[in-house]
C-alpha cells in the first residue's frame, strides 16, 4: 500500500539551537524557579513527522517561557526521526525503527535492556539513540 500523501503548509521549526540543552541530555532543557512546586514537562517529537510540538516548544523557548515556582522540562523526544522529516513524504519519518507510543513502559524498555544486552548492540533504535527516552517521564511529575 502507498503511503498516503497531504499537503503540508507549516514549517519545521530548526531545533538544533536546543541541542545542548542544560541537563546533560541533547534537547532536554529544565528551568528551574528555585522555588517549590511542581515539575511540569513538555515533550514534542513523540514522531517525527508530529512537527505541530516542536513548533509549539520553539515558540515556548523563543518567549523565554519560565517557571514561576517548581521547574518546566522542554524536551524534544524522537530527534533522529524528526531529522528525517521529508514534507513530500511526512509519514516515512514518524519513527526510525519502532513506534516510540510502544516503548514507554518501564517493562518494555527494561525487557529490551534486559533481552538485548547492555551494549545496546540490537535495541530499537529510539530507545539506544534517545537520551530522553525514559528520563523526562521519570522526573516530570505533571506531563
Amino acid at each position: 500500500m502507498p503511503e498516503p500523501t497531504y499537503a503540508i503548509e507549516l514549517t519545521p521549526p530548526d531545533i538544533e539551537p536546543y541541542r545542548a540543552g542544560n541537563t546533560g541530555i541533547d534537547y532536554v532543557t529544565t528551568f528551574d524557579s528555585g522555588l517549590p512546586g511542581p515539575h511540569v514537562l513538555v515533550t514534542a517529537l513523540t514522531h517525527g513527522n508530529e512537527i505541530c510540538g516542536a513548533i509549539a516548544l520553539d515558540r515556548l523557548f523563543r518567549a523565554g517561557l519560565r517557571p514561576r515556582q517548581g521547574k518546566l522540562t522542554l524536551a524534544f523526544d524522537n530527534v533522529a526521526a524528526y531529522q528525517r522529516f521529508d514534507r513530500r513524504v511526512p509519514t516515512a519519518s514518524r519513527f526510525v525503527d519502532e513506534d516510540f507510543n510502544r516503548l514507554w513502559s518501564p517493562a518494555t524498555l527494561d525487557g529490551v535492556l534486559a533481552l538485548r544486552g547492555e551494549d545496546g548492540a540490537e535495541r530499537a533504535f529510539e530507545i539506544s539513540a534517545n537520551p530522553a527516552a525514559g528520563l523526562p517521564v521519570s522526573v516530570g511529575k505533571w506531563v
